[in-house]
């Protein structure tokens, strides 16, 4: 009996295997890497905090309205978004 296995007996498993990582050596996105694994792609957050906002809205504003804005929203625990929609809700309180 041989104890030394021969190349062909293990092809189809040696080449599979080789074949699966003899890939690129570039490196995968996490997306890449769970599908390349097997796994569930992992969430990045947007689908636990779906709000219905589906419209763009742009602005051309100053570097420090944008800081303000962004620092009281991350303070509140809140989108900008939402914050703009509570200071407008607020202005047209107190405006009419």
């Amino acid at each position: 009996m041989n104890t030394v296995e021969s190349d062909d007996d293990n092809a189809p498993a040696w080449h599979a295997f080789r074949d699966k990582f003899a890939g690129s050596k570039k490196k995968k996105t996490a997306g890449e890497r769970a599908t390349f694994e097997g796994h569930a792609a992992p969430r990045d957050g947007r689908s636990k905090r779906r709000t219905g906002r589906d419209q763009q809205f742009n602005l051309k504003v100053t570097p420090a309205f944008k800081a303000e804005v962004l620092a009281l929203a991350k303070a509140r625990d809140v989108g900008a978004a939402e914050l703009l929609e509570t200071i407008l809700a607020e202005w047209k309180a107190a405006n009419g």
